[in-house]
């Protein structure tokens, strides 16, 4: 049997009234993993997520993260059910959109998803000021190629 991997999807699941209401790390979990049945990997973002920020010098080696559970085991006396593969998909996807970089062989939080979406917004601000005459024509002949 061809055991066949589903793709990571690198989507997010983002709109005005979601980012506005977005409060905790959980309430961004559930922005990067949407659907009913992601607890675990809405759990296993959140101990990356936490497990990076508590670390000493913002990044750690992937074996760490077992390290932060057995900590939360053992100091806090939590005990969370995240397995090995939801860890990996949740590290995928933070990977994939942005989050989260390898440098080194560590891990650690990166600025690619902030330096793009900030990139966004001067971008939409730019096409929403006046144009010279000249610019709005072009703009006029893209738009009609288009039909």
């Amino acid at each position: 049997m061809i055991h066949r991997r589903t793709p990571t999807s690198d989507k997010l699941d983002l709109n005005i009234g979601k980012i506005e209401r977005m409060d905790s790390l959980h309430s961004m979990a559930r922005s990067y993993f949407p659907h009913k049945n992601a607890k675990q990997l809405r759990t296993a973002f959140k101990v990356i997520w936490l497990a990076i920020r508590r670390s000493k010098e913002g990044k750690i080696f992937w074996g760490e993260v077992h390290g932060f559970l057995d900590w939360l085991r053992s100091k806090k006396g939590f005990t969370l059910d995240v397995t090995l593969s939801s860890l990996f998909k949740a590290r995928n996807k933070m990977r994939k959109v942005g989050v989260i970089e390898l440098r080194q062989g560590q891990w650690k939080f990166s600025t690619r998803l902030t330096r793009s979406l900030m990139i966004l917004s001067e971008k939409t601000n730019s096409f929403q000021q006046q144009r010279t005459p000249g610019e709005e024509e072009d703009a006029l002949t893209q738009l009609l190629y288009e039909l």
